[in-house]
Protein backbone atom coordinates (compact mmCIF):
# COMPACT_ATOMS: atom_id res chain seq x y z
CA UNK A 1 0.00 0.00 0.00
CA UNK A 2 1.21 3.21 -0.93
CA UNK A 3 0.47 6.21 1.00
CA UNK A 4 0.18 9.49 -1.28
CA UNK A 5 1.43 7.35 -3.67
CA UNK A 6 0.21 9.34 -6.94
CA UNK A 7 3.55 11.23 -7.43
CA UNK A 8 6.76 10.42 -9.23
CA UNK A 9 8.04 8.15 -6.43
CA UNK A 10 4.65 6.53 -6.06
CA UNK A 11 4.43 5.43 -9.44
CA UNK A 12 7.76 4.19 -9.73
CA UNK A 13 7.15 2.08 -6.69
CA UNK A 14 3.77 1.00 -8.43
CA UNK A 15 5.82 -0.22 -11.42
CA UNK A 16 8.35 -1.96 -9.51
CA UNK A 17 5.92 -3.81 -6.81
CA UNK A 18 3.59 -4.80 -10.18
CA UNK A 19 6.49 -6.32 -12.05
CA UNK A 20 7.48 -7.81 -8.92
CA UNK A 21 4.38 -9.45 -9.21
CA UNK A 22 2.29 -7.55 -5.55
CA UNK A 23 -1.23 -6.07 -6.02
CA UNK A 24 -0.34 -2.54 -5.01
CA UNK A 25 -3.11 -0.23 -3.64
CA UNK A 26 -2.43 3.47 -3.76
CA UNK A 27 -4.28 5.84 -1.53
CA UNK A 28 -4.85 9.07 -3.18
CA UNK A 29 -6.42 12.13 -3.29
CA UNK A 30 -7.86 11.94 -7.42
CA UNK A 31 -8.87 8.70 -8.73
CA UNK A 32 -6.85 6.67 -11.25
CA UNK A 33 -7.43 4.19 -13.81
CA UNK A 34 -6.80 0.84 -12.58
CA UNK A 35 -3.89 -1.61 -14.08
CA UNK A 36 -4.23 -5.16 -13.38
CA UNK A 37 -2.31 -5.39 -10.39
CA UNK A 38 -2.64 -1.25 -9.28
CA UNK A 39 -5.58 0.48 -8.04
CA UNK A 40 -6.14 4.25 -6.45
CA UNK A 41 -8.59 4.43 -3.21
CA UNK A 42 -9.77 7.61 -2.61
CA UNK A 43 -8.70 8.96 0.78
CA UNK A 44 -8.07 12.23 3.01
CA UNK A 45 -5.99 11.30 5.60
CA UNK A 46 -8.42 11.80 8.14
CA UNK A 47 -12.09 10.21 7.36
CA UNK A 48 -12.16 6.45 7.42
CA UNK A 49 -13.51 5.11 4.13
CA UNK A 50 -12.93 1.38 2.46
CA UNK A 51 -9.30 1.86 2.52
CA UNK A 52 -9.47 1.05 6.36
CA UNK A 53 -9.72 -2.65 5.37
CA UNK A 54 -7.17 -2.29 2.77
CA UNK A 55 -4.94 -1.06 5.12
CA UNK A 56 -5.56 -3.66 7.71
CA UNK A 57 -4.55 -6.68 5.24
CA UNK A 58 -1.50 -4.65 3.92
CA UNK A 59 1.91 -6.38 3.93
CA UNK A 60 3.68 -3.05 3.65
CA UNK A 61 2.42 0.73 4.38
CA UNK A 62 4.48 3.33 2.35
CA UNK A 63 3.78 6.46 3.59
CA UNK A 64 5.11 9.05 0.85
CA UNK A 65 2.64 11.96 1.75
CA UNK A 66 4.21 15.06 2.30
CA UNK A 67 5.98 18.00 1.05
CA UNK A 68 7.10 17.66 -2.76
CA UNK A 69 10.57 16.91 -2.86
CA UNK A 70 11.06 18.84 -6.27
CA UNK A 71 11.08 22.16 -4.75
CA UNK A 72 13.38 24.38 -2.52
Amino acid sequence: MLAGGQGYLGRVLSRFYEAAGADVVVLGRKPAAATSRIRTLQWDGKMPGNWKEELENADLLVNLCGKNVNCR
